[in-house]
């Protein structure tokens, strides 16, 4: 979990000098023929279909009301430099920090997209399931008494 990389692998963390670097590489590897429900499987700490099923029939509901690229980066910032405690941020600012970590870890990880070819309804489908499975982990890191599925993209 990048989290935890961050906080324990990089000098810094908890203070404004914390500098980020590539984000770690996933565990797994996937195959041309993967969909949306292998990335989830692949990538979430503890698969879960109905949570799975879930988010992906909102995904499309959510339009316009989620944060933008700069305010997702903006707590980004906030939530994996350690400036602010996961306990003391609402769902959907945890959420968007680990919707761009996973914008991320898509961006500095090729492997991850390269069997999807230039399909742009895979790549998107891909990109999403990512997303998910890392809120989901962000998740439960919080402790904060909600599901992960409330935790926003």
């Amino acid at each position: 979990m990048a989290y935890d990389y961050y906080r324990s692998s990089l000098p810094g963390w908890g203070t404004s000098q914390f500098q980020f670097t590539s984000p770690p590489a996933p565990a797994f590897r996937p195959l041309p023929s993967w969909g949306g429900l292998d990335y989830y499987n692949a990538h979430a700490l503890n698969p879960d279909p109905t949570l799975y099923n879930t988010v992906t029939s909102r995904i499309g509901q959510v339009g316009a009301l989620g944060l933008g690229r700069r305010e997702a980066r903006y707590w980004h910032r906030r939530v994996y430099s350690g400036l602010s405690p996961l306990t003391q941020l609402l769902p959907t600012d945890i959420g968007a920090a680990a919707a761009y970590e996973a914008y991320r870890t898509w961006k500095h990880n090729e492997f991850l997209y390269e069997p999807l070819g230039a399909d742009p309804v895979r790549l998107r489908e891909g990109l999403q399931r990512v997303s998910g499975n890392t809120v989901d982990a962000q998740g439960t890191l919080t402790d904060c008494g909600l599901p992960p599925k409330q935790l926003r993209l």
